[in-house]
C-alpha cells in the first residue's frame, strides 16, 4: 500500500509540475482546462457520494453551472471585470431556478435540490478560486505565478509530511470522530511541510532561476515572513479541507471518493485541501493589493 501510494503520488506531482509549467510558459487556458477537469471530476465524485447517502443531486444543474459559470467567468475576465463575482451570480441564478422548479413541479424532491446546491458550492464554486488565481490582477503577473506554484507545492507537501510524520511518530489523535488516522504529530508535520514548501518558492523567487516563467518577489509580499505566512495558512487550509472532505465521506459511508488514483482514492481525495489552499491565497493576495 505504501509503495503504491508513493508511486502514484510521484506521478501526480509530476503531472502537477507539467500543468504548472505549461500554464505559466504557454497560456492561461492550460490551467483553466485543468481546473475544469477538477470541477467535472470532483462534482461527479461528490454526487456519487451523495447517491450512496440516499439523495441523488440533479447533475444537469451541476454540470450546467460548470459550463455556464466558466463561460461567464471567462467573458468577465477578458473584459476587465471580476470573473469570480460573475460566476457566483450565475450560481445564485441557478439556485433561484431550482427553487422555482421545486415550487412548480411536485416531482422535484427538496432533499435532491439541497444536495444539488451543496455540490454546486462544494466543490465546484470553491474551485473557482483556482481560476481566480490564474487571472489575478488581469493574469500574466507575479501574483499568478507565485500563486500557482504555491498551490502545487504547499498543498502536496503538507499532505505528504502530515502522512509520513503522523505514520512515524503517531501519538494523540487529532480528531478521531472525523478521521481516526490523523494525529497531532501529523498535523504539525503538515504545517512544517507547507512552510518549507513556501520557503522553497521564496528562495527560487530570490534566485531568479525561474524568472522565465514569471516567478519573482511581489509587491508587499517581498520578504520571507510573507512566504512563511503563505506556507502556514496554506497548510492550515489544506488540512482543514481534508477534514471537511473526511466529514462528508463519513456521513456518506464511503472510504474514498473514487478509485482513479491507486493508493490515493479519487480526484477529490487528492485535491480536497488544494482547493481551499487556493481560496486562502486568493484572499491573501487581495489584502496585499489593497
Amino acid at each position: 500500500m505504501m509503495k503504491t501510494r508513493i508511486i502514484t503520488g510521484s506521478f501526480i506531482f509530476l503531472f502537477f509540475a507539467l500543468v504548472a509549467f505549461a500554464a505559466l510558459k504557454l497560456t492561461n487556458i492550460v490551467f483553466d482546462v485543468f481546473v475544469l477537469f477538477l470541477m467535472v471530476a470532483g462534482a461527479y465524485e461528490m454526487m456519487k457520494a451523495f447517491s450512496a447517502f440516499g439523495t441523488k443531486p440533479y447533475s444537469i444543474f451541476v454540470y450546467g453551472l460548470i459550463v455556464i459559470g466558466y463561460a461567464a467567468f471567462a467573458v468577465a475576465e477578458n473584459n476587465g471585470s471580476d470573473g469570480i463575482t460573475v460566476f457566483f451570480l450565475v450560481l445564485v441564478a441557478i439556485f433561484i431556478v431550482l427553487l422555482l422548479l421545486k415550487l412548480v413541479l411536485k416531482k422535484i424532491e427538496m432533499k435532491r435540490v439541497l444536495s444539488t446546491m451543496f455540490v454546486m458550492i462544494y466543490p465546484v464554486a470553491v474551485m473557482t478560486y483556482m481560476l481566480g488565481i490564474n487571472y489575478f490582477g488581469g493574469g500574466d503577473n507575479v501574483y499568478r505565478t507565485v500563486g500557482i506554484i504555491l498551490i502545487f507545492l504547499v498543498s502536496p507537501l503538507t499532505d505528504s509530511m502530515a502522512y509520513f510524520v503522523g505514520s512515524a511518530l503517531k501519538g494523540p489523535k487529532l480528531c478521531p470522530k472525523i478521521s481516526p488516522k490523523k494525529t497531532v504529530s501529523g498535523a504539525v508535520g503538515g504545517l512544517l511541510g507547507g512552510m518549507f514548501a513556501a520557503i522553497i518558492v521564496y528562495l527560487l523567487a530570490m534566485s531568479g532561476v525561474l524568472s522565465s516563467i514569471g516567478l519573482g518577489l511581489f509587491g508587499k509580499g517581498n520578504d520571507v515572513l510573507h512566504f512563511l505566512a503563505l506556507g502556514f495558512f496554506g497548510a492550515v487550509a489544506t488540512q482543514a479541507g481534508d477534514l471537511i472532505a473526511s466529514i462528508i465521506k463519513r456521513k456518506c459511508g464511503i472510504k474514498d471518493y473514487g478509485k482513479l488514483l491507486p493508493g490515493h482514492g479519487g480526484v477529490m481525495d487528492r485535491v480536497d485541501g488544494m482547493i481551499f489552499c487556493a481560496l486562502v491565497y486568493y484572499v491573501y493576495f487581495l489584502f496585499l493589493c489593497v
